[in-house]
């Protein structure tokens, strides 16, 4: 299945997360907002994700008190829920599939729930590779990316743009921008001699569908100039008995030695 994203470094996988699945995440999701503002988030939300009520409590939360924003975020992305969630929706298999790997010769990185409010500048990601960031693999083929949203994302609320084909520049090709912050991300970008080989796409993703791309892919986050919160998973699985990756390599004098007996 790997040929799938050689063309261009990307594929969608359309409706690949089922409704209860997305229903378990936000019912434990919720649990998580009620623990730390219990007064705040009183409502049972009948539209899930899309719930006007329990958007707009989230985006007062956030400019009201970014601590305990951030609490809820770190703490959600720690949390069992977004492991058993990973699992349980199949997103392994998929990635086995794609990798062409034996599932349970995978790693699976910190799955996070990504909460993208309106108007937000601070945490937009300019282009990138999410390779930069691990240095797991010489060969970015064995770590694929899932971005996967729980709402319809479009332009307008700051789909994810992608540059086709940049996916081939198998090297390092990025400077560190940002150091990060306390409500600050760090920020490795790409080099503008690098950017400009490619056009840019911005790619509309159904809710519950998968995007699925390679590591080294040039991608970004859109703005979002709507009036919801745009919320996506975003997750990371690799080989790990390869040679590449980077315990291995790490450690090849050693194992090296070992060999010989």
């Amino acid at each position: 299945m790997s040929k799938i994203l050689e063309a261009s470094g990307f594929s969608i996988f359309k409706n690949y997360l089922s409704k209860k699945d997305s229903e378990y995440l936000f019912n434990t999701f919720v649990n998580f907002c009620k623990f730390y503002c219990p007064n705040l988030f009183l409502n049972s939300y009948k539209k899930k994700w899309l719930d006007i009520n329990f958007n707009n409590q989230l985006i007062k939360l956030r400019k009201d008190n970014p601590k305990i924003f951030v609490a809820i975020y770190n703490s959600f992305a720690r949390s069992s829920a977004m492991y058993q969630f990973c699992y349980e929706s199949k997103l392994h298999e998929l990635a086995a599939d794609i990798l062409e790997e034996n599932k349970k010769n995978l790693g699976l990185r910190d799955p996070i729930l990504r909460i993208d409010v309106p108007g937000d500048k601070r945490n937009i990601y300019g282009w990138h590779q999410d390779s930069a960031y691990s240095n797991l693999h010489i060969n970015s083929k064995n770590e694929i990316i899932f971005w996967l949203p729980l709402v319809n994302t479009t332009k307008k609320n700051g789909t994810i743009i992608v540059k086709p084909k940049s996916h081939e520049i198998n090297k390092n090709v990025s400077y560190l921008k940002n150091k990060g912050g306390k409500y600050k991300s760090k920020q490795f970008l790409i080099k503008e001699k690098f950017l400009q080989k490619f056009k840019s796409s911005h790619i509309d993703v159904k809710a519950n569908s998968v995007l699925a791309s390679y590591g080294n892919l040039f991608h970004k986050s859109g703005f979002n100039f709507s009036k919801k919160i745009r919320f996506t998973i975003i997750v990371r699985f690799y080989k790990i008995l390869v040679k590449d990756y980077i315990h291995y390599r790490e450690n090849i004098k050693d194992i090296n030695k070992y060999s010989r007996y």
